[in-house]
C-alpha cells in the first residue's frame, strides 16, 4: 500500500452523465486517472505525463475480510497438519515453528511468498 497512490473504494467506473452528456471518471473508481490514462489527449493525474511516458501508478483495494491466496492453501493444509490435535502444547516445539511459519506468512505473503519465507524459516528439531 505504500506504493500506490489511491484507495478504489467507489465500484462505479463513470459519474452519472452530466447535462451536456459526457461522463466523467468517478474519483475513487476504478478507473481514476491518479492510477494513470489510457488516452492520448489525457494527461495523468500523478506525474503529469502523457500516456507515451506514464507507466501507471498501483491503486489498492481495501477488503472487509481476508482473502486467501488459493496457492497458499496446500502449504497452509500441511503446516497446520504439524500440530499435535492430543497433546498441543504453546511450548512444544513444533507449535513454535508452525506459530513462527504462520506469523511470518502473514507478514510477508504480499512481499514475495514462498521465497521470502523460506530465506526466514527458523531451523526445526532433527
Amino acid at each position: 500500500m505504500r506504493q500506490s497512490v489511491v484507495e478504489v473504494a467507489d465500484r462505479h467506473a463513470y459519474d452519472t452523465p452530466t447535462n451536456d452528456g459526457l461522463r466523467t471518471v468517478t474519483r475513487h473508481g476504478p478507473l481514476d486517472k491518479r492510477m494513470g490514462t489510457s488516452s492520448n489527449a489525457v494527461k495523468c493525474d500523478t506525474c503529469h505525463r502523457q500516456l507515451k511516458d506514464c507507466n501507471g501508478h498501483f491503486g489498492y483495494v481495501k477488503l472487509a475480510l481476508p482473502a486467501f491466496h488459493v496457492g497458499f492453501l496446500k502449504k497452509i493444509i500441511e503446516i497446520l497438519h504439524c500440530i499435535c490435535k492430543v497433546r498441543h502444547s504453546p511450548d512444544d516445539p513444533r507449535s513454535i515453528i508452525v506459530l513462527t511459519i504462520l506469523g511470518l506468512l502473514a507478514r510477508h505473503a504480499r512481499r514475495g511468498g514462498w521465497e521470502i519465507l523460506s530465506e526466514e524459516l527458523p531451523a526445526g528439531p532433527r
